[in-house]
C-alpha cells in the first residue's frame, strides 16, 4: 500500500496512513514521506487530534533523526522540521504535554534556518488558517513562537516575516475576542519586548499609535493574569520607548494606585513602576517625572511598607535624585513632596541612613534659588522631625550618633524645640542651638509664607521649654527672634504665619524668665492663655480672654473679644477659626468653611464674614455684629 501527498482527499485512510508514515520513519527519513505527512496534516487538521499517540511517537522519531543522523541532508533536516511544526499547530493537545518545548528548543539548535523555517511555517498556518480560525489553535501557534522568540538566535532570520507573523497574530486575536488568546499573545508581546535584538524591528508596528492605544484599552478590561501580563509588557514597553512615556502614565496614573493596593497586582504593577521610572531617568520629559513623583506621594503606608525592600530602597533613590536637579525647580519640589510623605511611613522611619539622606539632600534644598522648593524643603523637615522623636522613644542607643547627626539639620528649622521639649539644659547643645536660632530667624524674616509658618512653629516648641528660654546664653537669640515673630505678627499678609507668630509670643511672654521686651502693641494683641488642647494634638490653642478695653483698629491689627458664647463654643470658634485659616487663604472660602463647621454643631444663626483686613463679624440671635 503505498499514499501520495497529491492526493485530494484522506478520508477513511487516517490510521492506515499513519502506520505506513511509521514504518517508513522507523527506516529512514525521505522527502516524500515528510511531504506525505506535511499533506496529511494540512488536510485532516482537527482529526489528528484522535490520533495524538501516533503524532507524538512521530514527533520524537522526527526530532532524534533530525538531531542524531550526519547522514542526513539540511534539506531533510529543514522539512523533518516543517513536519513538526505542522503537527505542533494543529494537535493542541501534544501542546498541553510537556513535549512542546522539548521537541521545539531542539529544533532551533540544528541549523541557522531553521528559526527562520519556524516562523515562516507559522505564518504560512495562520494565512491557511484565515477562513477557519480555531481558538486552540491559535493559542497553540502563540505558544510555539513565544518558545522559538525566548531560545533562538535571529540574528540571520528575516525580520520582514516576524514582523508580518506578529501582526497576523494581533488581527487574529482582534477578530476571535477571546481571553485564551489574549492571555497567549500577551505572553508573546512580552517575549518579543525581552529580546534587546528584535525590538528596533519592531517599531513600524510599536510605534503606531493604534497599537499602543489598543494594549491601553486592554489593560484597563483586563483581571487576573491578564492583567499580570499587561503589566510586563508596560514594564519593557517604557524600557524601549521613551518618547511615549507621557502618553502612558496620562492613562495609567489614575489606575496604578488602585492596583498597587491590591496584593495581586502590587509586585507587577510595583515593577512596571521602577522600569517606568528607571526610563525617566534616561529622558528629559520633567513633567512625566514629576507626574511619578506625585503618584509616589499618594501610595497608601500600608501598600509601601509591604514593597520589598529593594523596591522602596530604588524608590528612594530615586527621589533622591530628583531632589538633586539643578535643571527643574517643579521637579525638585515635586520629589521633596513625595519625600516628606514617605519618610512619615513606618519602614522609613525605622531606617535611619535613609532619614540622614533624605535630611542632607532637604537641608540642602532650604537654600535653593525657588521659593515653591524651600518651602516644600521645610515642609519635609517638619515630617522628618517626627520620624526623629519616633526614634526617641524607642530610644535606640545603637543608632544614636546617626539620630544625632539627623537633629542636626533638622533643628535648624521646622519642628526645633521638638527635639529638645522635655530636655534637660545639660542635654542640650547650646551653640548649635544658638546657630539654629539664627537660621530660623532668617528664615521668618526673608522665607516664603510656608517656610515662615514653619519657623514661626519651631519658636512654639523652644518657646514651651522653660529650661531653654530661661538660659542666659540664648538671650541675644531670643531678643532677635522676638523681634522677627513681632514683624511677622503685624506685616505678614499671610493669616496662617500670623497665628503662629502670635502662639510663639504668647508663649514667651508666659515663660519670660529673661524679661525679653515685647511691645506694648504686641501684647495687647495677645492678652490670652496658651494651654494644651483638649484633644490631646502637638499643637496649641488660643482661649479667647475678655480684654479690659479697646484700642482703635489703626492701633491694633486685630482685636479678640469675648462675645455672648459659652467657653465651649469660644474654643470650637477659634479651632474652626484656625483650621479654616489653614486650609484656605481666599477671603470667602475662609468663612464658608467656618460657617459650614459651625452649622454642623450648633444651630444655623451664626454668620461669618470674613473681609479683606482680617475683619470677621459673628452674628448671635441677638443680631449684634462683635468684631473677632
Amino acid at each position: 500500500m503505498s499514499f501520495s501527498s497529491n492526493d485530494e482527499s484522506f478520508d477513511g485512510k487516517e490510521k492506515e496512513i499513519l502506520r505506513f508514515l511509521k514504518e517508513e520513519f522507523r527506516n529512514a527519513l525521505s522527502m516524500d514521506s515528510l511531504d506525505l505527512l506535511i499533506a496529511f496534516v494540512k488536510k485532516t487538521k482537527k482529526k489528528t487530534f484522535q490520533y495524538i499517540l501516533w503524532t507524538d511517537f512521530i514527533c520524537g522519531n522526527l526530532r532524534r533523526s533530525a538531531i542524531n543522523d550526519i547522514n542526513l541532508s539540511l534539506n531533510i533536516k529543514n522539512r523533518a522540521i516543517k513536519c513538526i511544526c505542522y503537527i505542533l499547530a494543529y494537535s493542541k493537545d501534544l501542546v498541553k504535554s510537556a513535549t512542546l518545548s522539548t521537541h521545539v528548543k531542539s529544533f532551533i539548535s540544528l541549523s541557522e534556518r531553521i528559526g527562520e523555517d519556524l516562523v515562516a511555517i507559522i505564518n504560512d498556518v495562520l494565512k491557511t488558517l484565515k477562513n477557519e480560525l480555531d481558538v486552540d489553535v491559535i493559542c497553540s501557534l502563540c505558544q510555539c513562537l513565544t518558545i522559538i522568540i525566548t531560545h533562538a538566535n535571529f540574528e540571520k532570520i528575516s525580520m520582514d516575516i516576524l514582523v508580518e507573523t506578529f501582526k497576523s497574530i494581533i488581527q487574529i486575536e482582534s477578530v476571535l475576542d477571546s481571553q485564551k488568546i489574549e492571555l497567549s499573545v500577551a505572553i508573546l508581546i512580552s517575549q518579543y519586548f525581552m529580546k534587546e535584538t528584535y525590538f528596533p524591528h519592531l517599531r513600524k508596528i510599536l510605534n503606531n499609535e493604534t497599537f499602543l492605544n489598543d494594549l491601553i484599552s486592554k489593560w484597563k478590561k483586563s483581571k487576573g493574569k491578564l492583567r499580570i501580563e499587561y503589566y510586563n509588557i508596560f514594564s519593557l514597553y517604557c524600557k524601549f520607548n521613551p518618547s511615549q512615556l507621557l502618553d502612558i502614565w496620562n492613562c495609567f496614573q489614575n489606575e496604578m494606585l488602585a492596583d498597587l493596593s491590591n496584593p495581586s497586582f502590587t509586585e507587577k504593577a510595583s515593577l512596571f513602576l521602577e522600569n517606568f521610572s528607571e526610563t525617566m531617568k534616561k529622558t528629559d520629559e520633567d513633567l512625566v517625572k514629576q507626574r511619578i513623583c506625585n503618584i509616589l506621594s499618594n501610595i497608601s503606608t500600608d501598600v509601601f511598607d509591604a514593597f520589598p525592600r529593594p523596591k522602596r530602597v530604588f524608590v528612594m533613590t530615586l527621589l533622591l535624585g530628583f531632589a538633586s536637579d539643578v535643571s527643574s525647580k517643579q521637579l525638585r519640589a515635586a520629589s521633596c513632596r513625595a519625600l516628606g510623605t514617605l519618610t512619615l511611613y513606618q519602614s522609613i522611619q525605622e531606617d535611619l541612613l535613609f532619614l540622614k539622606d533624605v535630611t542632607d539632600i532637604v537641608a540642602s534644598c532650604l537654600s535653593d534659588k525657588s521659593n515653591l522648593v524651600r518651602s516644600k524643603a521645610a515642609w519635609v523637615l517638619g515630617n522628618l522631625g517626627d520620624s526623629i522623636s519616633y526614634h526617641q522613644e524607642k530610644n535606640s542607643e545603637s543608632n544614636y550618633q546617626i539620630m544625632n547627626e539627623v537633629c542636626g539639620q533638622i533643628i535648624r528649622l521646622c519642628l526645633l524645640g521638638k527635639t529638645v521639649f522635655d530636655s534637660k539644659i545639660e542635654d542640650v547643645d547650646l551653640p548649635q542651638l544658638s546657630s539654629s536660632l539664627a537660621f530660623v530667624n532668617k528664615n521668618l524674616e526673608h522665607g516664603p509664607f510656608k517656610t515662615r509658618w514653619n519657623a514661626a512653629k519651631s519658636c512654639q516648641n523652644l518657646f514651651s521649654n522653660n529650661n531653654l528660654v530661661s538660659n542666659n546664653y540664648l538671650k541675644r537669640d531670643l531678643l532677635i527672634i522676638s523681634s522677627s515673630l513681632q514683624s511677622c505678627l503685624f506685616n505678614c499678609p499671610n493669616f496662617k504665619v500670623k497665628i503662629q507668630s502670635c502662639i510663639a509670643l504668647a508663649l514667651l511672654v508666659k515663660n519670660n524668665a529673661l524679661n525679653i521686651e515685647i511691645s506694648q502693641a504686641s501684647l495687647s494683641s495677645l492678652k490670652c492663655d496658651v494651654t494644651e488642647s483638649e484633644t490631646g494634638d502637638d499643637y496649641k490653642s488660643i482661649l479667647i480672654q475678655e480684654q479690659p478695653f479697646v484700642y482703635t483698629m489703626s492701633d491694633r491689627k486685630a482685636v479678640i473679644k469675648n462675645a455672648d458664647m459659652s467657653e465651649e463654643m469660644q474654643q470650637d470658634a477659634v479651632d474652626c477659626a484656625t483650621q479654616a485659616m489653614e486650609k484656605y487663604n481666599i477671603e470667602k472660602d475662609i468663612a464658608a468653611y467656618i460657617k459650614r463647621e459651625f452649622d454642623k454643631k450648633y444651630n444655623p444663626t451664626w454668620h461669618c464674614v470674613v473681609g479683606r483686613n482680617f475683619g470677621s463679624y459673628v452674628t448671635h440671635e441677638t443680631k449684634v455684629g462683635i468684631p473677632n
